[in-house]
């Protein structure tokens, strides 16, 4: 397994390396940056090696209809259409004798995809953004988002994953400094709730991980320890998001042999994700110009 260690060399400026960098300050604030790093590395969960970890969203899938299901699939593709569809389904339904008991909850998430999504494209591939993303306005969404969110979490006190929902949402809506004073700390209580209520939720420790390794080391950053939390979530589950985001940090230090290997981990796990082809792209493009450069 590769050993991550920091290349001197420049990378192409001309190849795609926006979405990474610039994510940084939005995860590292959105986990509360201003926190006492002592206080914080007490409070949190930890990830242990003997740790039997599962996707919450996947498995809820799996009882419930074919919209969740359906929708489980879309969101590992980045299908926009195929996450609008159910969340025009959910909508329909809500308030009906038809509507099923955990709609609240994948209509969060189907949400919360959309504006994840949308961030990806704004920072990779604008150019090819869905037209149905364009309109979207952040905190208006979020908000709205965050409404079902929290009417499912108060349904379903003894839920995890919802608190992983809330979460992301008051993460996504962070945009500088006052941001993430205002919402870190709501998301990183949030990701904390839900690891304190199941340990094995891969998507939370992926959510920690993020924090781990953007946050500078007084508000609770570490590398090392971030590294360690997407290798456990990407080998116990095989998880998409673990594995784009080591071949991301192994696209950032330079290691494009890494980087390439864990992109395809990912094109493996979803070969429809187009954040998973760039990555790739990417990976393949550098590892070409490095032996043209010789």
């Amino acid at each position: 397994m590769p050993v991550l260690k920091k290349s001197a060399k420049a990378g192409n400026p001309q190849i795609r390396r926006s979405h990474f960098a610039g994510a940084a300050l939005i995860v590292a604030l959105g986990f509360g940056l201003h926190h006492d790093a002592a206080a914080a590395d007490d409070a949190e969960p930890k990830l242990e090696a003997d740790a039997k970890l599962h996707d919450p969203l996947a498995d809820n899938a799996k009882s419930g209809d074919a919209t969740a299901q359906s929708l489980v699939k879309a969101i590992a593709a980045y299908d926009v259409a195929g996450i609008e569809s159910a969340i025009q389904t959910f909508e329909k339904r809500a308030g009906t004798a038809e509507a099923h008991a955990d709609d609240d909850y994948f209509h969060a998430q189907a949400r919360l995809s959309r504006l994840q999504i949308k961030r990806f494209y704004e920072t990779d591939l604008k150019d090819r953004m869905p037209k149905s993303l364009e309109s979207i306005e952040l905190d208006p969404y979020a908000d709205a988002t965050l409404v079902i969110a929290q009417r499912y979490a108060a349904a379903h006190p003894d839920h995890s994953d919802v608190q992983r929902v809330i979460g992301e949402l008051y993460s996504a809506k962070i945009r500088g400094m006052t941001g993430g004073m205002t919402y870190g700390p709501k998301a990183r209580d949030a990701i904390h709730a839900a690891l304190a209520k199941d340990p094995g939720n891969s998507i939370a420790w992926v959510c920690q991980g993020r924090m781990h390794y953007h946050n500078p080391s007084f508000a609770g950053g570490d590398k090392v320890l971030a590294l360690v939390e997407f290798r456990k979530v990407a080998e116990s589950t095989n998880d998409l998001r673990a594995h784009l985001y080591m071949a991301r940090i192994y696209r950032d230090r330079e290691m494009y042999t890494q980087a390439r290997f864990f992109a395809k981990k990912a094109l493996k796990a979803a070969p429809d994700n187009p954040e998973a082809k760039m990555l790739l792209e990417d990976a393949a493009a550098h590892e070409k110009q490095g032996k043209a450069n010789g």
